[in-house]
């Protein structure tokens, strides 16, 4: 079940991975660019910005230490963030992407204090926003926070209840 998966924080030795996930022909489909497939410079170039700037949190899915997936949070301002996450098309079903969720809220909480965390969902991706749904996230208006034919989801993630119902 979920519960299995663990994260850790992206490291340099990961660029080779999460550039194949990119342009993996599962993971674009539901992406907000799936027609784009990413240079190897554009990637190379992306990544380590991404390491290096606070206003970016990345972390690889791991199940039984093997990489999975990965959830990303980009920091809008004090208050608010971006998550983006994805498991592999063969680990998903399980709860893995709903547990790598929570799980991220709960690391963006803790690096950066309580926080509104938004997340930008293809229309027609049911099975993502299921997955958000699951993790606590609520649907709500439409922002130019995302881009056009995407559902947004909003969570106030805090120390004591990120990614928790109720």
């Amino acid at each position: 079940m979920g519960s299995e998966i663990q994260l850790r924080a992206a490291t340099l030795d990961d660029i080779r991975t999460v550039f194949a996930w990119r342009n993996d022909p599962y993971i674009r489909a539901r992406s907000s660019h799936p027609d784009y497939v990413v240079t190897w410079d554009e990637h190379r170039r992306w990544f380590n910005e991404t390491l290096q700037d606070d206003k970016r949190l990345i972390f690889i899915v791991t199940l039984q230490e093997q990489p999975i997936g990965q959830v990303r949070f980009d920091r809008i301002d004090a208050a608010r963030s971006i998550i983006s996450v994805y498991v592999l098309s063969q680990f998903t079903g399980a709860g893995y992407g709903v547990d790598a969720i929570r799980r991220g809220c709960k690391a963006a909480v803790e690096a950066w204090g309580e926080q509104t965390i938004i997340a930008c969902v293809r229309a027609e991706n049911r099975a993502g926003s299921s997955g958000f749904r699951k993790a606590g996230f609520v649907q709500s208006e439409p922002s130019e926070l995302c881009p056009k034919e995407h559902d947004e989801f909003h969570l106030v993630a805090r120390r004591s209840s990120c990614g928790e119902k109720g």
